[in-house]
């Protein structure tokens, strides 16, 4: 609990803010109207109201002070060996490995039109909880993990109510990346209650409505797979899909090729 530094002429002293709020009630006690009537009873009303408000005001800003939110996401429910889940994966339909992915939390400035969404529109639409992206976790293609921790203050008022989004990029800063994916359960970024952490998670499962922008694709058993010993492999995964250009360099680069070799 944070500490109020009082002064006087002669001394010093810390206050806590109980009492503060002690002093602030005595002193608009002070400034109450005087009757000059024997009854008392209106007065003695008005100082009940004014301790009450002011005691609802303290409590209040103390719960504002403790909340906290903690924002979180996997793309896999359960074991993460398999089969529950929508692992990030190549063309191929390989598990993508460090480096190959980084995702986001966050929200888009209003809902896109996916079946007409490009990369950088996605991009430029996009709005993160934090700008910093996560990596893999600890097996190829998938991820749980905390995107966001408010320890000393409320998620920005500005998410709540908001879908929830996971973005999935090719580059550690997002705002280069040259291909996408983008999840979401359809879950809303929940208000704070009270004093209590707010705990918000995009928890994905092998339900592929919930990919919003990818391209999903079949997985075989084997070495592909997050855990190519699985005995319970996953089924399918999602690929991130490229920017228009740079899917056009790539098949005009995969044409040159085929020429040369004939």
């Amino acid at each position: 609990m944070p500490l109020q530094m009082t002064s006087s002429p002669r001394h010093h002293r810390l206050r806590w803010p109980f009492e503060s709020a002690l002093a602030m009630i005595t002193n608009e006690r002070k400034h109450l109207p005087v009757r000059t009537t024997t009854n008392q009873q209106p007065r003695k009303t008005s100082m009940k109201r004014l301790i009450l408000i002011s005691l609802t005001s303290l409590f209040a800003s103390l719960a504002e002070t403790n909340a906290a939110s903690t924002i979180s996401a996997a793309n896999y429910a359960g074991n993460s060996s398999g089969p529950n889940g929508l692992p990030l994966v190549s063309s191929s339909g390989e598990a993508l490995g460090a480096g190959r992915f980084f995702w986001l939390i966050g929200t888009f400035a209003g809902v896109p039109d996916w079946a007409t969404a490009t990369v950088p529109t996605l991009l430029e639409a996009f709005i993160p909880v934090d700008s910093t992206p996560n990596g893999r976790g600890t097996r190829p293609g998938l991820f749980n993990a905390v995107d966001y921790t408010g320890a000393t203050g409320p998620l920005p008022a500005f998410f709540y109510g908001q879908i929830g989004y996971v973005l999935v990029g090719n580059n550690a800063n997002l705002a280069l990346s040259t291909a996408l994916a983008v999840f979401s359960n359809g879950s809303v970024f929940p208000p704070l209650s009270g004093a209590d952490n707010v705990t918000y998670r995009i928890g994905l499962t092998s339900d592929t409505s919930t990919v919003k922008f990818g391209k999903i694709i079949d997985m075989a058993p084997g070495a592909g797979q997050p855990n190519p010993a699985s005995a319970t492999p996953f089924v399918r995964g999602v690929a991130l899909i490229p920017e228009a250009s740079t899917a056009l360099l790539g098949a005009l680069g995969a044409l040159g090729l085929f020429r040369r070799r004939r």
